[in-house]
């Protein structure tokens, strides 16, 4: 089979409100975008299956699977637009924080978490997205940093202090919140639970 996607494409004209189908296709297109090396193939991909998958949430709001597929579908795609349209790119992010949000409320697992916290951080730092520290937040953007600070802990209380990603991104946010001291725990926590072969 030359074309892995067809499959997905010929069960969806079949059912077109399956959200199985629609999840498994949009989460295939994202995995897809991976793989493109020319940008308006990437784009092409991401914006298909963040179509799919609004369809699938439309289905079934309680859709955790389609939410957090989405949410690194316009992660993506603000990565995406961050070079030439900054106002759209915010955009992709600030919905990609909704959909994760409701992936949090419903099932925040320790991975979703990182990822929602990651881009958080973006925002609250935006149009710096990539700098670290203090020095880099907007003041009128410093919610999203608190609002990561709250996913973390509920991922401490979750989990535990055990998990390397969620004491690398508690160091990451405090580093940018300016609790240098705090961070520098954090990030000695998070060395100490890292493994190295």
């Amino acid at each position: 089979m030359n074309n892995p996607i067809s499959a997905f494409e010929r069960a969806e004209v079949m059912n077109r409100s399956d959200t199985f189908i629609l999840n498994r296709y949009g989460r295939a297109l994202w995995n897809l975008s991976e793989q493109r090396p020319a940008l308006k193939d990437k784009k092409d991909c991401l914006h298909k299956a963040k179509c799919l998958l609004t369809r699938s949430i439309d289905q079934s709001s309680l859709n955790w699977f389609g939410y957090s597929t989405r949410m690194s579908v316009r992660r993506d795609l603000g990565q995406i637009y961050f070079k030439n349209n900054k106002a759209r790119a915010k955009n992709f992010f600030e919905l990609a924080v909704q959909d994760g949000y409701q992936c949090f409320i419903s099932r925040g697992t320790p991975k979703l978490i990182c990822q929602l916290v990651e881009i958080c951080q973006f925002l609250a730092k935006f149009p710096d997205i990539r700098e670290n520290g203090f020095k880099h937040v907007k003041e009128s953007q410093n919610r999203y940093l608190l609002n990561a600070l709250d996913y973390l802990n509920f991922g401490l209380h979750q989990g535990g202090p055990t998990n390397y990603f969620i004491a690398y991104h508690m160091g990451t946010v405090l580093y940018d919140l300016n609790e240098i001291k705090t961070a520098v725990d954090w990030m000695k926590r998070a060395v100490s639970l890292s493994t190295t072969k």
